[in-house]
């Protein structure tokens, strides 16, 4: 069983990884296109910016997602720095916990929201696409950091409980970040 959600975790990751750059390509594309157009023909789409402006936003809920897989999101260490030992693995819970239940709040929310712009035909200004469609980027991206949260909960779980030994530092030969980031590396 941990092989076919190792398999699907690795779908879903090269997914979100070709999506992200895909939308990315079409981004810049339609930019580069709505450029040509107004300088070169003079003539301006009316729907380019409205398009990247929705590309945009759900960019930033999908890289929400894999910001989280990346562990780069930025979040205040202070409390993590103070405790020490199967503390930190209980502070880690409880802010994933937290972390986890806020994106399904917002998951259930937004749906309840979205069906409401739906239900009122609210269109986009320039393309004419139900906002509803637009809008669904927010459970998404929410719904998959959600997701994303609970391996990460079970490992802490785990840490706390002992089941698990933590993850070795770095080894005694590597270098310290400072110094990588310094530029001392001789």
């Amino acid at each position: 069983m941990k092989g076919v959600f190792r398999h699907l975790g690795n779908f879903y990751n090269k997914f979100e990884e070709y999506l992200l750059c895909a939308s990315l390509v079409v981004t810049v594309l339609v930019i580069f296109m709505q450029i040509i157009m107004r300088f070169v023909f003079k003539n301006a789409f009316s729907w380019s910016e409205e398009l990247t402006r929705y590309i945009f936003v759900g960019q930033i809920w999908l890289g929400a997602s894999l910001a989280l897989r990346e562990n780069v999101h930025i979040r205040v260490e202070i409390i993590f720095r103070l405790l020490k030992g199967k503390w930190v693995y209980l502070a880690e819970i409880i802010s994933s916990l937290i972390w986890a239940l806020f994106c399904f709040f917002i998951v259930y929310t937004s749906l309840g929201w979205i069906s409401t712009v739906l239900t009122n035909h609210t269109v986009s200004p320039a393309m004419r696409i139900p906002m509803g469609y637009v809008y669904m980027s927010v459970p998404f991206g929410c719904l998959a950091m959600g997701i994303r949260l609970i391996p990460i909960l079970y490992k802490n779980i785990r840490l706390l409980l002992g089941l698990d030994k933590p993850a070795d530092p770095e080894p005694e030969n590597a270098l310290p970040q400072e110094q990588i980031l310094s530029g001392e590396v001789q």
